[in-house]
């Protein structure tokens, strides 16, 4: 996995939460093993994104991607949160089952 030709990447991840609200935040992404091709990352983001001082730090794996990547399936190992990510704002609900069964084949509790 490349990012950006670079061992780590930076971006600027959007969210809209059910209630309608939006939110922001920054962080920074690299590979915990760069030799591997497994995609596990660490990733940083300051908190609050207004006052970068206090850096979290967390682990993602990129558990899928699709051939054309518009979705994404990524989660923490210890199987505690998971993400749907999208680049566009709805997911088709054939495609959003789909994900669902990867992460439950892999081990995430999707109750």
């Amino acid at each position: 996995m490349e990012m950006n030709g670079q061992p780590w990447s930076s971006f600027h991840y959007y969210t809209k939460w059910s209630d309608g609200k939006r939110g922001s935040i920054e962080g920074t992404a690299y590979k915990v093993d760069p030799s591997s091709d497994e995609a596990k990352l660490k990733v940083k983001f300051y908190v609050p994104p207004f006052l970068p001082i206090i850096p979290v730090t967390c682990d993602y794996w990129v558990l899928y991607i699709d051939e054309d990547y518009q979705v994404a399936l990524v989660g923490q190992p210890s199987r505690n949160y998971l993400w749907i990510l999208s680049r566009e704002s709805h997911i088709d609900d054939e495609i959003f089952n789909e994900l669902v069964e990867r992460a439950k084949s892999e081990g995430y509790d999707m109750s």
